[in-house]
């Protein structure tokens, strides 16, 4: 099996759901992904502790009911620069997940956000992207290189 942190979501969720994978193999594999390229400062935050305690849980509840997204690590992103755009759909009560919709011309990620009424729906179609989509092209990260223009500091 290739790392788990190069695994995409339908892709993850079904090894743990066959147990080819533990979710704590892949909240593991995923931290070190995460912290490895700190100076890029795309996490303010890592809860490693309480991200290995859900996985774990997640571990001793397989299948869950067929849900989803079970086992699956989930980062938050901070909505501070974004509140005109979250605002409403938080307001309004409905779900909503974002999802990689391409690279821009600087080779940035793009992102679509599907909204719906409840999170089952918002995770189907999220998940029927990513099957038409198939995985999506993965930048090269540099370390310590500006994330904006890929020069060194």
């Amino acid at each position: 099996m290739p790392d788990p942190a190069d695994l995409g979501l339908r892709a993850a969720t079904a090894a743990i759901a066959t147990v080819e994978l533990s979710a704590a193999e892949l909240v593991d594999a995923c931290l070190a992904r995460a912290e490895a390229p700190a100076t890029l400062g795309a996490f303010a935050l890592l809860d490693a502790d309480g991200a290995r305690r859900e996985a774990v849980e997640r571990d001793h509840a397989p299948g869950a009911g067929g849900q989803p997204l079970h086992g699956a690590p989930v980062g938050i992103k901070d909505i501070a620069g974004v509140t005109r755009l979250c605002g409403p759909v938080n307001s309004a009560g409905l779900a909503a997940v974002s999802v990689f919709a391409g690279l821009d011309a600087a080779g940035l990620p793009l992102g679509a956000q599907f909204v719906a009424r409840d999170e089952a729906t918002a995770l189907a179609a999220a998940v029927a992207h990513e099957a038409l989509a198939g995985e999506p092209p993965r930048p090269p990260l540099l370390a310590g290189a500006n994330q904006r223009s890929g020069e060194s500091p």
